[in-house]
């Protein structure tokens, strides 16, 4: 299950943020492991709109089956249209 929202897209630079639960289709227990996600981002246009900067940060944490999982995950993007 996931669910974003982009806020001020239309003005300049969005404000992008989500959030994802789900269970791991894989465990070393009976017990099902299970993750949850929370995102905040941006992106910028440039070059007359034919190329895109996205940056995005994401904390991830897993848990269950005995596991802990806990991360940090930073994203840049470079699009560029022809």
């Amino acid at each position: 299950v996931g669910s974003g929202v982009e806020l001020g897209g239309s003005s300049g630079v969005p404000l992008r943020l989500g959030a994802r639960y789900a269970q791991l289709p894989f465990s070393p227990s009976e017990e099902q492991a299970s993750e949850f996600l929370i995102s905040a981002g941006t992106a910028t246009r440039f070059a007359g709109g034919r190329a895109m900067l996205e940056a995005t940060i994401e904390r991830i944490m897993r848990d269950g089956a005995g596991a802990e999982e806990r991360a940090w995950f930073l994203m840049f993007a470079l699009t560029v249209m022809p």
